[in-house]
């Protein structure tokens, strides 16, 4: 007699990712679909003056058109593969392609932010963490990798002058969050990881391409659609290896302010 077949463990997904740091916005457009235009109210910071105000006096940069930055939306994949003779039904294929997306999805949003490999497949870039392009300010914290602390430190300087008091976000791999933790350079507020600073970690295991740079932006924000829905998932047959894959797909847009996109490389092999 074969073993019974089990259902796995709920999966949870990771409360450090992407998609559980980034905000929901209050108003979304009806037609987020096509993309978004984020124009900040400002890149700079006002200069303070006298209570008498003189015409001469400097007033500050104001945001201009060219600060503005256009965001694109990906379908994020929960991809589950079977034999066409394990017994499971669609409906069971279907979850588990749902699980697998619920899992993943940050995962797979991150991949986006690091490398853009999915907008710039699309013909429609959206802005990275590893390449300047369309950010208005982009100065590097550091001049070569420097210990986790120092090198954090620096990141914070350089993300305060740049987002003039603004919480950020700082973008790392799991494995430079880690050093950063393990020297009690961070602390936990409700269910996300800050710093002495206040601003917000990622650790994105779909940073990848950030290797050993850790990157501080503002605020991340969201808009994600349903699922596909009940019953319409694409499935494929392979009769030649007696597979059968099903897709369940999400649309999906992050986006940030252009202002800042700060950068300071780390020494993972320093103390």
């Amino acid at each position: 007699m074969p073993p019974s077949l089990i259902n796995p463990p709920p999966i949870i997904p990771g409360r450090r990712g992407l998609l559980a740091v980034a905000t929901t916005p209050a108003e979304i457009p009806t037609d987020w679909l096509h993309g978004v235009t984020f124009s900040p109210e400002s890149c700079a910071a006002p200069v303070p003056l006298p209570w008498v105000v003189c015409e001469s006096d400097d007033l500050g940069d104001p945001a201009g058109p060219d600060e503005a930055a256009v965001w694109y939306p990906i379908m994020l994949r929960g991809v589950y593969e079977c034999s066409t003779m394990g017994g499971l039904d669609r409906a069971e294929r279907e979850r588990r392609a749902r699980a697998v997306l619920t899992t993943t999805a940050s995962h797979q949003a991150e991949t986006e932010l690091a490398d853009g490999a999915a907008s710039s497949q699309g013909g429609v870039p959206n802005l990275i963490l590893t390449d300047d392009t369309g950010w208005v300010n982009t100065p590097d914290a550091t001049t070569g990798a420097e210990p986790p602390a120092y090198a954090l430190s620096a990141l914070e300087q350089a993300m305060a002058e740049c987002l003039h008091g603004q919480r950020g976000t700082i973008h790392a791999t799991p494995a430079v969050v880690a050093l950063w933790d393990a020297a009690g350079l961070l602390h936990m507020e409700g269910a996300s990881l800050v710093t002495a600073n206040d601003n917000v970690i990622v650790a994105g295991s779909g940073y990848t391409a950030l290797e050993d740079w850790a990157y501080g932006t503002g605020p991340v924000f969201q808009i994600r659609g349903a699922a596909t829905p009940e019953g319409d998932a694409v499935e494929q047959t392979d009769r030649a290896q007696n597979t059968i894959t099903t897709w369940v797909t999400q649309p999906s847009l992050v986006y940030v302010s252009p202002c800042c996109k700060v950068a300071a490389e780390v020494a993972t092999t320093s103390p």
